[in-house]
């Protein structure tokens, strides 16, 4: 019979060839003469588990699947989700926020392949299909996660200048590229990252003001990428798991549930 393209590859097509359109082809689903959704796929399968937690009533949460994360609602007792995002060649951290936004990072920094015994970048230019030189990390926090995954990579291929247009362009975005001499952020960058400013300050006294005024009935969950880390969110003390091995009592459990916010 008739092929019939599954609605969630559907839907995922065309948002990347939205993007191709919108990077002039920087960010690309075409690869060696066939497809690749390496660069946008994780960003859209984290959107989707987000609509159904949202449908099944829960508010709070936070999903980390490496380099993007997604982050709904608030922490119970907190005013935003914290995300840290290591230098790719330096010791110091920078720590921004999320509310109802996703981050991703695209970099060089942690995966690279091996060419004729030379070192190269993972992440391919597809208009030349050479790797991508001079940038060592993008990264981007937009209202979805796919948004925050494509334009990560089409920023960090386009490079520092044309990849800072790109991001200024877009409604919702705020992007920081880190390139081999010097760093680049866009305007509103400033107001997620933590740190002293006013701004900062007064929009998170802002929040919590609204949620002691404005009472509502949340769900809170965290969602952990395996069980093995949401066993060690829970005993970051043990050295290791083995998980077909624990067994919980009924007031491990209700400690367990009290951990996550149940």
């Amino acid at each position: 019979g008739d092929f019939v393209i599954p609605n969630d590859l559907r839907r995922v097509f065309e948002e990347a060839f939205q993007y191709e359109k919108m990077s002039n082809g920087a960010f690309s689903p075409k690869a060696a003469g066939g497809f690749d959704l390496g660069a946008i796929g994780k960003g859209y399968a984290i959107d989707r588990a987000v609509e159904k937690l949202k449908g099944c009533g829960v508010t709070r949460f936070i999903i980390s699947c490496g380099s993007t994360i997604y982050g709904s609602g608030t922490p119970i007792g907190k005013a935003f989700w914290p995300v840290t995002l290591r230098h790719p060649s330096e010791e110091k951290q920078e720590a921004v926020v999320l509310m109802d936004q996703a981050i991703s990072t695209s970099g060089n920094y942690e995966r690279s392949m091996m060419q004729n015994g030379v070192r190269t970048d993972h992440i391919i230019d597809p208009r030349s299909g050479l790797p991508v030189e001079g940038i060592a990390s993008c990264s981007v926090i937009a209202k979805t996660a796919t948004a925050s995954d494509a334009l990560s990579t089409a920023a960090f291929v386009l490079g520092e200048s044309a990849g800072m247009a790109l991001l200024e362009g877009r409604e919702d975005v705020e992007g920081m590229i880190i390139g081999r001499n010097a760093t680049s952020k866009t305007t509103g960058w400033c107001k997620s990252e933590i740190g002293p400013s006013r701004r900062s300050f007064l929009a998170m006294a802002a929040m919590l003001l609204i949620g002691l005024l404005l009472p509502f009935k949340a769900v809170g969950a965290v969602v952990y990428q395996t069980k093995e880390e949401g066993m060690r969110a829970l005993w970051p003390t043990a050295d290791r798991f083995d998980l077909n091995e624990i067994h919980l009592d009924d007031n491990q459990l209700q400690k367990t549930q009290a951990l996550l916010g149940e």
